[in-house]
Formats: structure tokens, C-alpha cells, sequence
């Protein structure tokens, strides 16, 4: 193996490069590392960055499973990547926030069937029905109510994050008026109070903003 291939893999894997690592791989670089202080591929592929924001994140988590690399590694100062991306440090659970976040309601229906916890929360405690409705996922937040409806899980529709904000409020927030109308739907409560706002105080504040927001005036082009 070439000398530069673990310097280069490190990088890449700090970077989130899907593509980066695989040539790598490709070339030589070994993924099943593992350094004095316990740091692992995957520990140094979501380490230290948002990975939540990262739209290469599922491919770079893919390609890495893809080739076995250890899932449970923990560093000597108490880091894990699972704990990066789950509170709860269990990949099942991962698995189904991945798919929640992509819309993929096949996998995760896979994933359900298969054990996976539908109640599981992701990071800050961010309920499932709060990634459906950031991604703004509709059908997935469909999904996911028909779940509740059917008493298969037992998430509540205003089930909070560790910061009191519920997916109603979060709608409310980014103004997804679909997602909204299907929360309400199913029975969200729009008094409940976060940060000193409720949904409906958030949505009455958005529109105020709006109907403050000064127009553009066309550009006239000069006549001849």
C-alpha cells in the first residue's frame, strides 16, 4: 500500500467524500483501521461535523458498510459514530432516521417489520415526525401517522425534542402548509408552547414577515 493512502483516506473521510474514499479503496487504502486513541472509519467519517446537513452522508454510510467496517468502535475518549448520528448508538435505529429523511418508505417499512423502532428518536431527541417534516417528506409523514393510527407504535403526534419543539411547530416554522394540514389532521395540538410560540403563533408570525417584505419594483427599461 502506497504510504500516502491512510493521510488520504482520513481526509477523505473528514470530508464526506463518497467518491474520494472509494477510489482510495479502490487504490489500496484499508477502511479497517484503528488508531491508538480508538479512532475508526467510521468514527473519523461523521466525527466533528454536521453530518445531518451532509446530502453525501447515506452514500458515504453505505459505501462503508459496504465493505464491513467495524459499527460500534468507540474512541478512548468516550466517542462513537452511531452516538454521532443516534442518541441511542443503535444502528437499527439509524437506519430508519436514514430512511425517514430520504423518504424511502419502503425501506422503512422493511426496517418496521424487521424490529426496527419506529419510536426511536434521533439527535436532540428529534422525534421521527420531525425529520419527515424538516425534510419535508410528505408521504413519509403520511407513513408515519398511518403507524400511530393503526397502534403499531407509540410515538404522540406532539411528541417534543429535548428543546420542547413538536413537528407541528416545525411546520409551522419552515411553513410547509401540506405538512401542517396533516398534523392538524390527525389531532396536533396548536397551543402547545415552545420557546414562549405555539404553531399558530409561529405561522401568524410568517405571514406578518411576509406581508411586511417590501416588493421589488421592476426594472424599467428606458425607452428609445
Amino acid at each position: 500500500m502506497r504510504p500516502d493512502l491512510p493521510d488520504a483516506l482520513r481526509r477523505a473521510l473528514a470530508a464526506g467524500d463518497p467518491h474520494e474514499v472509494a477510489a482510495l479503496v479502490a487504490l489500496g487504502a484499508n477502511l479497517h483501521y484503528r488508531h491508538a486513541n480508538g479512532y475508526d472509519a467510521l468514527i473519523n467519517a461523521v466525527h466533528n461535523r454536521d453530518v445531518f446537513a451532509d446530502p453525501r452522508l447515506i452514500e458515504l454510510l453505505q459505501l462503508l458498510i459496504s465493505h464491513g467496517v467495524a459499527l460500534s468502535g468507540v474512541s478512548s475518549y468516550g466517542e462513537s459514530g452511531l452516538r454521532v448520528l443516534s442518541r441511542l448508538g443503535r444502528f437499527d435505529a439509524v437506519r430508519l432516521l436514514v430512511a425517514l429523511l430520504t423518504g424511502d418508505i419502503d425501506k422503512a417499512t422493511l426496517l418496521r417489520e424487521r424490529g426496527a423502532d419506529v419510536d426511536a428518536v434521533g439527535r436532540c431527541s428529534h422525534p421521527p415526525l420531525s425529520y419527515a417534516v424538516n425534510s419535508r417528506q410528505l408521504p413519509m409523514l403520511r407513513w408515519l401517522i398511518d403507524q400511530r393510527d393503526h397502534e403499531r407504535t407509540g410515538f404522540g403526534i406532539d411528541q417534543p425534542d429535548e428543546f420542547g419543539g413538536t413537528a407541528l411547530i416545525e411546520a409551522a416554522r419552515i411553513d410547509h402548509v401540506g405538512a401542517i394540514d396533516l398534523l392538524l389532521q390527525a389531532g396536533a395540538a396548536i397551543d402547545h408552547v415552545h420557546n414562549g410560540s405555539t404553531a399558530l403563533s409561529e405561522a401568524a408570525s410568517r405571514s406578518s414577515a411576509t406581508r411586511k417584505r417590501p416588493s421589488r419594483r421592476p426594472i424599467s427599461t428606458p425607452r428609445r
